[in-house]
């Protein structure tokens, strides 16, 4: 019995003896990580995401803006589904009562690349949130590990500043660019494709 207690008292200091050796070399990765300033570079990485996302989101509403004056021609796989709703859901009601509402649905649903068009918005305004979450977290641990003053100023001013950075590209993504493309679509929707099709029943 007092060996089956011992053993176990052994093999318990060295899963102590472990967690401690594993806990001391992550302070040190993450001193190093600090004090040599590479966490900048994970900041300055969520920064470019944020920036290239913003930049692929504006290039999708451009090109949807752009087709979407005349859906009869555009070859954007999307607008001719939505083309080809419309005029199904005009053939069955005999009608449409409010194509805004319509529209605004059908845009929420809108796919570009496996991610609707809100989607793509949000992911925006989540990298902004991320760089200064992490910002925080590398001033946090600047504290926490006692380094000087320069690293918290350094970590956390530097988030605030590249987040900044995100939103100087946005130029209205989330919301100007979304509206323009609805009432491009819903000026043919009402005045030409409605219309044509009124004749024709």
């Amino acid at each position: 019995m007092a060996t089956v207690t011992h053993a176990a008292g052994r093999i318990l200091k060295r899963r102590v003896w472990q967690l401690e050796k594993g806990k001391e070399r992550g302070a040190v990765f993450m001193l190093q990580l600090l004090e040599t300033g590479k966490a900048l570079y994970v900041l300055a990485g969520i920064c470019v995401l944020g920036i290239m996302t913003r930049a692929i989101t504006k290039r999708f509403y451009k090109r949807l803006i752009k087709e979407s004056t005349n859906l009869a021609l555009t070859k954007n796989k999307s607008l001719k589904e939505l083309r080809q709703k419309a005029e199904n859901t005009y053939r069955m009601n005999q009608g449409m009562s409010d194509s805004g509402a319509w529209l605004e649905h059908q845009l929420y649903e809108m796919k570009i690349m496996g991610v609707n068009l809100s989607g793509w918005s949000s992911l925006c305004m989540q990298w902004t949130w991320l760089c200064l979450l992490a910002g925080g977290l590398g001033a946090f641990l600047s504290y926490w590990y006692r380094l000087d003053t320069f690293y918290i100023v350094l970590y956390g001013g530097g988030s605030v500043l590249m987040a900044m950075i995100t939103m100087l590209f946005d130029n209205g993504t989330a919301g100007g660019w979304r509206e323009q493309l609805q009432a491009s679509l819903q000026d043919y929707l009402e005045n030409v494709l409605y219309p044509r099709m009124a004749r024709s029943m």
